[in-house]
């Protein structure tokens, strides 16, 4: 061997690894990736990174031969181009080393030169070459047939796969669960489809082969011909979860309702299988079904005390029904149960907290959530409720800890911080912050919304009318601005009937939005309708158990003549805010204690 200085040490291990003479060292270690013999459990990976390429070396079968200068040149020239950054020279350079030794090593060098460098049709003839020079290997062959799907050569990719499954019969099922990984979004669906149904037409028996149709089939949009695959699949193996749950998923996109009734039989069927009982869950959860999903989580969190999923799958489907103290229990027992990134839970603490007007428990909750943008979230929240509690330097702190840097940042910050003002009761610096806002963002519809609430509260209804009627140039036919608008004028004024044909056309973007409920029903109440407020104001209550609503109801019921009802809501109302002032005012002016 030549003697080589320190400075060229680094080409030593190529000229060694590389050459036939003296040494035939590999690359590196690596495992043979042949799948189990057995078809239910097959492991076969077809779909791997060309720039992750190895092979088992097998130091009898690799070539040997004399280093001469000409290949000891071209392995200085190969390995001096990569360290420069030509990985193209470098990558074409090997590849020749490799047609001139028959050596396996070189080629898959090239192939991932190449590949690196974004050279596919190179990476592709090294693949080509490596695949004729270990033809037994997996890895050249799963190299090669990665490229060939990347680069759109279908046809060369089903041949290469019918040979792979004709060479090893008994990858056919790994092959066949893998197969819609290989191809680009940009490959012609209907033709992978096309080439899927040809591979497994004679694996009819085969439930992979089912599966693998109904994964193509979805993914061309033939949405039928994928759920006539994946009961296929199901029928062939009844207890494949993994089919199941496919089915179930594909079932999700033409009816919701059917994915549950159909999750519903099988978790009855396989009483057993937890991912069938958890996959019902989530479908009666996106299913809006909370409380059968919160029972679903609640028997799951029962069946499998250590699994924390279940108990947060159960504190959010009851945080949806309001259901605050099942969802505390439930995250107290997620936590417990230890999470990596416990903020998340932490943070819904604080949720549950606060949407109880346990404002200093929800404080404690959201003070102990980390950075990033949940972090943001909870600092947002923990700033309105230290406002609530009247600390005005605990909410300024929690403010200056938001973002500040980008446009969409000073807004949302202006914004927070006109509503912070707002809850101290400084109205005359509420309206100077989003005074502000605005000669900065003129066109902001969530300033004007707000300034339109501090202009009404000063008593400035003109200009409040104003900025709503901007907002809604701006937002045409918002619920939002048409009820905030419509409320206005059936609080402020007279005008019933205007209000009223605003309050409708926000009813009739969502209907059952209990806030536009209680605008109709104050409404009513206003207009010496009392039977028509309280219907209007019971079916609002019912929706949002809010101390503002339970004022209105209250009210509502009092001038109906029922007045041990109304005490009832109201102190329901105080429960939730003990100090909340439309309630608070609402019972002194009726003289309700």
């Amino acid at each position: 061997m030549p003697h080589y200085s320190a400075k060229t040490s680094s080409l030593l291990l190529t000229a060694a690894l590389l050459t036939g003479c003296a040494s035939t060292t590999g690359i590196g270690p690596a495992k043979d990736q042949a799948s189990s013999a057995n078809p239910t459990s097959s492991k076969t990976d077809i779909e791997s990174d060309p720039s992750e390429a190895n092979s088992t070396e097998d130091e009898a079968n690799y070539p040997k031969q004399v280093l001469s200068k000409e290949l000891l040149f071209g392995f200085l020239l190969a390995d001096v181009a990569a360290q420069r950054g030509d990985k193209p020279l470098a990558a074409n350079t090997w590849l020749e080393l490799a047609r001139l030794t028959k050596d396996p090593r070189a080629a898959r060098r090239a192939l991932e030169l190449a590949y690196s460098a974004g050279k596919l049709d190179n990476a592709l003839v090294a693949a080509q070459l490596w695949r004729q020079l270990e033809p037994q290997k997996l890895p050249p062959r799963q190299m090669l047939l990665n490229l060939q799907a990347r680069s759109g050569r279908l046809q060369d990719a089903e041949a290469e796969l019918s040979q792979w499954l004709i060479d090893r019969p008994m990858d056919a099922p790994g092959i066949f669960l893998q197969t819609h990984t290989l191809w680009p979004a940009q490959a012609d669906k209907q033709a992978v489809l096309q080439l899927t149904q040809r591979l497994t037409k004679p694996y009819p028996q085969l439930p992979e082969a089912a599966m693998a149709n109904a994964l193509a089939a979805n993914n061309a949009g033939e949405i039928e011909m994928a759920l006539a695959a994946a009961d296929q699949a199901v029928q062939l193996r009844p207890d494949w979860e993994t089919a199941i749950l496919y089915r179930a998923a594909v079932t999700e996109t033409k009816s919701p309702e059917d994915a549950i009734t159909y999750l519903r039989a099988a978790s009855l069927r396989l009483p057993k299988s937890r991912d069938i009982k958890s996959g019902l869950a989530r479908e009666l959860a996106e299913g809006k079904h909370y409380d059968k999903a919160r029972q679903a989580y609640a028997e799951l969190s029962t069946a499998y005390p250590n699994e924390v999923e279940f108990p947060i799958g159960e504190a959010l489907a009851a945080i949806q029904m309001r259901n605050y103290a099942s969802a505390e229990a439930a995250l107290n027992r997620a936590l417990k149960l230890g999470v990596r990134k416990p903020d998340a839970l932490r943070y819904y603490l604080g949720i549950v907290a606060e949407e109880q007007f346990k404002l200093t428990t929800a404080r404690d909750h959201y003070a102990l959530v980390g950075d990033g943008e949940l972090g943001i979230q909870a600092a947002t929240r923990l700033a309105r409720i230290e406002a609530k509690l009247g600390n005005k330097a605990g909410a300024l702190a929690a403010l200056h800890r938001l973002p500040n840097d980008s446009e969409d940042d000073q807004i949302a910050r202006l914004q927070l911080e006109g509503q912070l003002w707002r809850e101290l009761k400084d109205l005359t610096q509420a309206r100077t912050t989003l005074d502000k806002g605005l000669q900065t963002f003129p066109d902001n519809t969530d300033f004007l919304y707000d300034r339109s609430l501090i202009l009404e509260q000063l008593g400035e209804l003109d200009a409040a009318e104003r900025d709503l009627r901007r907002y809604l140039s701006l937002k045409p036919d918002n619920p939002l601005g048409l009820n905030a608008l419509g409320y206005t004028l059936a609080n402020r004024t007279q005008r019933f009937d205007e209000a009223e044909s605003l309050l409708r056309q926000a009813l009739a973007k969502e209907p059952d939005n209990p806030v536009i409920l209680d605008s109709m029903g104050w409404l009513e109440l206003r207009r010496g309708n009392i039977e028509q407020a309280v219907g209007w104001l019971k079916q609002a209550y019912q929706g949002l158990p809010d101390p503002e609503i339970a004022a209105h109801y209250g009210e509502a019921l009092w001038r109906h003549g029922q007045h041990g009802e109304a005490r009832k809501i109201w102190a329901e109302g105080s429960k939730l805010d003990p100090s909340h002032e439309v309630l608070l005012e609402t019972i002194q002016r009726l003289n309700a204690k």
